[in-house]
């Protein structure tokens, strides 16, 4: 397999499936695609639907964006999801571990 360009490259239901991997419950509204990560909007089952999370999507990382102040992200540090985000990322060819890899 060869690392492929996620930004460009990640088809709808992927995004989906990245997306359910971290928060299984939200509902995702839009994505937005961006040069080096994929904006998710989404919201959850106890809010109204005025309330929009935000999160980005990067080939190895998964940042959670303060609702009320833009240049705040916070990482994702759930061990168990970010192990399964992983995995789903390096079988789909997105992972930097495929980039420029001889093996």
């Amino acid at each position: 397999m060869k690392f492929r360009e996620m930004s460009e490259e990640i088809t709808s239901n992927e995004i989906l499936t990245a997306f359910l991997i971290i928060e299984p419950e939200g509902r995702l509204k839009r994505y937005e695609r961006n040069r080096d990560y994929i904006r998710v909007f989404y919201n959850m089952p106890n809010d109204n639907n005025s309330i929009e999370h935000r999160l980005d999507l990067l080939p190895d990382d998964v940042y959670y964006i303060d609702d009320e102040k833009d240049y705040i992200e916070t990482p994702l540090e759930n061990g168990n999801k970010m192990f399964q985000y992983h995995q789903f990322m390096v079988a789909k060819g997105y992972s930097y571990l495929w980039k420029n890899n001889p093996y």
